[in-house]
């Protein structure tokens, strides 16, 4: 799938392809595309540094509270919320990059259409 998953994040101009729920509007960080930019290496050292200290927030509640700032190109998922948004602004606002979902149903089976 390394070629499919180049090819849409090519189509679609975007650095991070994240899949989405099958059953809700928010993503799964269950499977993550990252192109290597500088962009994306800071915002993912940001994400990951928040989840160091903040051991009490879920992988994909922090994943989906960084993305807040750029919606998926589609706008079909709403974000996370894991801090208060005045003080989580004030010190952590990296630069989100372009991102959007893979298909949770026809291109990237998730469990609700396996069966399983």
């Amino acid at each position: 799938p390394t070629r499919h998953v180049l090819d849409i994040a090519q189509r679609r101009r975007v650095d991070l392809l994240v899949s989405g729920s099958f059953a809700d509007d928010c993503i799964c960080s269950g499977l993550v595309f990252f192109r290597s930019t500088p962009i994306v290496a800071e915002w993912l050292l940001t994400v990951l540094s928040w989840m160091y200290e903040h051991v009490y927030t879920h992988d994909q509640q922090s994943f989906s509270a960084f993305l807040a700032d750029r919606p998926d190109e589609d706008n079909a998922t709403m974000p996370e919320r894991i801090s208060s948004q005045k003080l989580f602004l004030m010190y952590l606002h990296p630069e989100v990059p372009r991102w959007a979902l893979l298909d949770p149903v026809v291109e990237f089976a998730s469990a609700r259409v396996l069966n399983t």
